[in-house]
């Protein structure tokens, strides 16, 4: 936005929007999940006892973030990209597991599913719109496409040509949402969990706990710990980063830090429809933002797209370089400075891959 669109305004304001919606409100949803499956693993006893569950699991994950952010990130991610991915194959096994254990419902749980989304009782109330809202934001906050969140990880990376870390992207989107969350509406829709008394991550916990035994509430305990903590953790690095695209003054950072603790236990205590409401209203204003600047800069990526392809039928493995384009203004990389964009490092790496044959 500040260099492709020579608007600094733009690029600023998102920035202030991405620190606030991932560093604070995603982070207040990802404490109140591990909260909400805590809660249901370890059978808190009425409100006053999920109040204190709450209060103690809030304060236990604001001292351990802060004391990640202050020093061990980096280790504490390394470990994080083995454990998460382990616990997500395992969480996909039980959920097939679980699809076998009942092929004889899954026809009726398709015709369910259609009849929920396109049926006349649901058209006639209004269903369909409430079902396609509700998709979208959930979508939104499991992929984040289109709400130019992601971009912050993918320009980290050192690839020879952007299309390829862009279809890198676009995967992401497939599993997170078409597969984990497919299979979380298999377990729930063929397990007919109580939906009046469990919402939340506590809903996918009863419905695998009535499939498997009282194990697998414990197991999805972990799994979403996991998963919520690693992703409060990559929402800190998020806003960090913005924070620091803003102004490089220390303190401004520091007390960033101080703020993203506190939004971590405010998220815990909080009632869930409260939690929610945040994020669906801050995604909005991070998405319509980002949708103007995906549309006034899709030219340049649909040129690129077609560059790749076109590399790819000549067998070539795609380079780009900035000097390609006739207009290089509010581009700061693609100059050849990293050597897998230089053509002569592919040429050097096929040469290798012949003479080992």
């Amino acid at each position: 936005m500040k260099l492709g669109l020579r608007q600094p305004w733009m690029g600023a304001f998102f920035a202030v929007i991405i620190a606030v919606t991932y560093g604070l409100v995603f982070n207040s949803v990802q404490s109140n999940s591990i909260v909400d499956a805590t809660s249901t693993s370890f059978g808190a006893q009425g409100e006053a006892g999920r109040e204190m569950m709450a209060i103690v699991i809030g304060i236990g994950l604001a001292l351990l973030v802060g004391v990640i952010i202050l020093g061990g990130v980096h280790r504490i991610s390394m470990l994080s990209s083995i454990i998460v991915p382990v616990m997500a194959v395992l969480y996909l096994i039980l959920g097939i597991i679980v699809v076998f254990m009942n092929l004889d419902a899954v026809p009726h749980m398709f015709e369910f599913i259609v009849f929920n989304a396109f049926g006349l009782r649901p058209v006639m109330g209004a269903g369909v719109g409430l079902i396609i809202m509700t998709g979208i934001q959930r979508g939104l906050f499991s992929n984040e496409a289109g709400m130019g969140s992601v971009p912050n990880a993918a320009a980290t990376s050192s690839v020879s040509h952007p299309v390829k870390q862009g279809l890198v992207q676009s995967l992401g989107v497939y599993f997170d949402t078409m597969v984990v969350c497919t299979i979380t509406a298999f377990i729930v829709l063929l397990s007919n969990p109580e939906y009046g008394t469990a919402a939340g991550a506590s809903l996918t916990q009863t419905a695998l706990s009535d499939q498997l035994g009282q194990w697998a509430v414990h197991f999805l305990t972990i799994a979403i710990f996991l998963f919520a903590f690693s992703s409060i953790l990559g929402n800190y690095y998020y806003g960090e980063t913005n924070i620091q695209f803003l102004t490089d003054r220390r303190w401004v950072l520091s007390v960033y830090r101080a703020i993203v603790l506190i939004a971590v236990f405010v998220g815990a205590v909080l009632a869930l429809p409260v939690v929610w409401e945040a994020a669906n209203l801050f995604m909005t204003i991070m998405a319509l933002t980002n949708l103007v600047a995906v549309i006034l800069l899709g030219r340049k990526a649909v040129w690129l797209l077609r560059d790749y392809l076109r590399q790819r039928r000549e067998n070539r493995e795609p380079v780009f370089s900035r000097e390609q384009l006739d207009d290089q203004r509010g581009i700061e990389a693609w100059d050849g400075a990293d050597e897998v964009t230089r053509p002569e490092f592919w040429d050097e790496q096929a040469q290798t891959k012949q003479q080992n044959r």
